[in-house]
């Protein structure tokens, strides 16, 4: 398998921690290398590097600071102030002996094999990837249908000579800046993916990213407050099977507060604890900082009855996009 990560010195334990879990739970494999494109790692290069070579796994660091510096050059808008998120969209040019690899982002955690994903047939797709647990609603701001897929960008099997073949690359940068998609709904490399790829993304299973409100939500009442159905996302029983065996556990939503900081309250805080312990690395948990209406949800998910928590937070997700689309694109 080629796996491909991506991260800075300030993700350096969390991106091991990851990298620890995808070793420990896919032992098993034939063949691992992971291509890690590392934007000024410094001192935990050498650390990460013996950490795969721990587990008798082969790792490439590649430096991702030429990257970020032609991103920069190129006329596109930062993403949550950095250019590092468009790493993953140049490594298909980068990786030119690679015809197929597998992202995973750094803020995940794998608890079992991951083969069956990345075997999966995608000769005819420029990617397979995992719908976002999002609202439907996310796809008016692309001009699209709540009934059109929408997917996740933190777990991609990538179809790297397709990419190359049609240079998916710059047709991404031209579509960002004609249709201003960093200013819909997560305005970042996630809507140019969906944006430029459109019909051309293989739906994988949903246990291969599952995200917090996946974990959170009993099935049939987080479809409720999405909007979401069979044909736009998941059937219940998929949910279900997601929810209680998950295979890749991405950390992309505050609801929970990501487990790498003090005040989390996620059930899997052990688990990434256990796995940043045996992976060598060390780092310091801090207090994650959230506004007033993050406190606000999280005290509604809390202490509200959940009826009416899931028509508040189904009409919230509807005056978020009617924002999108009506005030923050003019």
């Amino acid at each position: 398998m080629n796996i491909m990560y991506a991260t800075d010195k300030n993700y350096a334990p969390v991106c091991a921690a990851s990298i620890t879990s995808l070793l420990e739970n896919n032992r098993e494999c034939g063949q691992i290398r992971i291509f890690l494109f590392a934007d000024r790692l410094g001192i935990y290069e050498e650390k990460m590097t013996g950490l795969v070579n721990k587990y008798g796994r082969e790792i490439e660091v590649i430096q991702a600071a030429p990257i970020v510096d032609a991103f920069k050059k190129m006329n596109v808008p930062k993403v949550s102030g950095s250019y590092s998120s468009y790493v993953r969209l140049a490594a298909s040019e980068k990786l030119k002996e690679i015809d197929k690899f597998l992202y995973i982002d750094c803020d995940t955690l794998i608890f079992h094999n991951i083969e069956e994903l990345y075997d999966r047939n995608i000769e005819r797709y420029a990617a397979g990837a995992v719908c976002d647990g999002i609202s439907a609603r996310c796809n008016l701001a692309l001009g699209r249908t709540i009934q059109d897929l929408y997917f996740n960008a933190g777990i991609l099997l990538v179809n790297a000579e397709y990419w190359r073949k049609n240079d998916v690359l710059h047709a991404m940068i031209d579509d960002l800046n004609k249709y201003n998609l960093n200013q819909t709904t997560t305005g970042s490399d996630q809507e140019m993916i969906n944006f430029t790829l459109y019909k051309k993304i293989y739906k994988l299973p949903l246990k291969y990213n599952v995200l917090a409100q996946n974990r959170i939500y009993e099935p049939r009442k987080m479809r409720y407050m999405i909007e979401k159905n069979d044909q736009n996302y998941y059937s219940l029983s998929e949910m279900k099977e997601a929810k209680e065996d998950p295979y890749i556990v991405h950390f992309a939503s505050s609801t929970l507060i990501r487990p790498w900081f003090l005040n989390s309250y996620d059930p899997l805080v052990g688990k990434w604890d256990d796995y940043l312990s045996r992976s060598g690395f060390s780092f310091e948990k801090k207090e994650q900082k959230i506004s007033r209406w993050q406190k606000m949800c999280i005290l509604a998910l809390k202490t509200l009855p959940a009826p009416i928590y899931m028509v508040l937070k189904r009409y919230e997700n509807r005056m978020k996009q009617y924002y999108i689309r009506t005030c923050k694109r003019k």
